[in-house]
């Protein structure tokens, strides 16, 4: 997923759908506010389908994207509509399930992995680490910047998986930004515009490779002998 969309979609107010204004009437401040919580959602660009498709509804406003949470927070007429039709209307738009509440939305669980696998998580809220803790002495190290929202980089975990049941030599060290206003993003994705982001290490701890995006034939390439050109830090 790219920097642009995920930028777009993440703490903004959406725009109408298009194709004429929308039809929801301008918001009423004694309007009660709701949550909708996306549970298994894909992407995030499914939360943006879900918020256009609920400016169809009369009586709602513009919905606003909580991403990194799978939520949509709006408010609506009591007289025209309810939180849970509501919630029925985006499970029906987007192919899965929306609940009424904060705290209850989710994404698709990442890859496995093999059991003997070189796998560590370097950050799981989006914190800074070290790079040099990181990397696995006399071996391949893969360093994954990804976020739960992002479909592209679960699409990848398969390409690890497979690789780490092939290689021993490999090892893989996901990071988890979240999304990009978080420290891990600020300090090692400066420039990147899109997700997954992948760096490549080889067993003296050289950068061999970058890779942006879903790329796994160029992931591949640059784990091949011989050795690749490398790139400095």
């Amino acid at each position: 997923m790219s920097r642009l969309t995920s930028a777009i979609l993440f703490g903004l107010l959406l725009l109408g759908c298009g194709g004429g204004p929308a039809v929801a009437p301008p918001p009423n401040p004694a309007w009660p506010a709701t949550t909708l919580s996306i549970q298994e959602a894909d992407c995030g660009s499914c939360l943006d389908r879900a918020a256009k498709k609920l400016l169809e509804v009369p009586g709602t406003t513009k919905a606003t994207i909580v991403i990194t949470k799978a939520e949509l927070h709006l408010s609506y007429d009591p007289a025209l509509t309810s939180p849970e039709v509501l919630a029925a209307l985006v499970s029906k738009a987007i192919g899965t399930k929306t609940v009424v509440g904060a705290g209850k939305g989710s994404y698709l669980a990442g890859g496995e992995f093999p059991p003997d696998a070189d796998v560590r998580f370097v950050s799981r809220r989006g914190e800074a680490f070290e790079l040099k803790e990181a990397l696995a002495p006399g071996k391949y190290t893969l360093v994954d910047y990804y976020a739960d929202w992002c479909s592209p980089c679960r699409k990848l975990d398969a390409v690890f998986a497979q690789l780490l049941a092939e290689r021993p030599d490999i090892a893989l060290r996901k990071a988890h930004m979240v999304d990009w206003d978080s420290e891990v993003a600020k300090r090692a994705l400066v420039g990147i515009e899109a997700l997954p982001y992948v760096e490549v290490y080889g067993p003296d701890g050289v950068r061999l490779a970058t890779i942006s995006g879903f790329k796994p034939d160029a992931l591949r390439e640059a784990l091949a002998p011989p050795l690749q050109k490398r790139v400095n830090p």
